[in-house]
């Protein structure tokens, strides 16, 4: 099994054994080639976890069919406490369609606006939430920054956290979690017993 997870990454894994299968008297690959290559594959930002006593997720999806597998992974990967989503969207994408999948899954709403030509504004964001019957719990900010700094201030241990809706969105979400990390590196001191 590939270490990518979801049914879609089983499914692409096929593929490509079926095309390496296909083309072995042209390109052959040893077996434990192949076998490393599924267990040591990885794709940021595509259901990748960040473990920790609140576990958040980073998947890029920001169309329909994303959403779906996105639904598909959490409902496999229950936690036992509240989700929070923390979603950011270009305004040219099926951003009802996409929150609507993903609703039935989420707890609570973090919605940022992108800084990016084709953002949509976190104001949109939750009217379409609102528009979907989603809009309960929904606290808007003018950046994914902001955002998830804030988000972070909600979550329980047991909580997760799922940013989704762009590839703006999870790549700044990298960099404040890794910002956050390095800056919480730098301030602990090392007591020796």
């Amino acid at each position: 099994f590939p270490a990518l997870r979801g049914a879609a990454q089983l499914r692409n894994a096929a593929a490509v054994l079926m095309v390496l299968d296909l083309l072995t008297g042209r390109l052959p690959v040893a077996q434990n080639a192949v076998r490393r290559g599924l267990l040591n594959v990885t794709l940021r930002g595509r259901f990748q976890l960040i473990p920790g006593e609140v576990v958040q997720i980073l998947d890029v999806a920001h169309n329909p069919q994303a959403a779906r597998t996105l639904l598909e992974n959490l409902a496999r990967s229950p936690c036992s406490g509240r989700t929070h989503a923390l979603v950011g969207m270009l305004a040219d994408k099926d951003i009802e369609r996409v929150l609507q999948i993903v609703a039935p899954a989420i707890d609570q709403w973090h919605v940022a606006s992108l800084d990016v030509a084709r953002g949509a504004s976190s104001a949109a964001l939750a009217q379409r939430l609102d528009t979907i019957g989603a809009g309960e719990d929904v606290r808007c900010y003018p950046d994914v920054a902001a955002a998830y700094h804030e988000a972070r201030q909600c979550l329980r241990p047991g909580d997760r956290l799922v940013t989704f809706g762009s590839f703006y969105t999870v790549a700044d979400v990298m960099r404040e979690h890794q910002r956050t990390a390095h800056e919480m590196s730098q301030n602990s001191q090392f007591v020796l017993p």
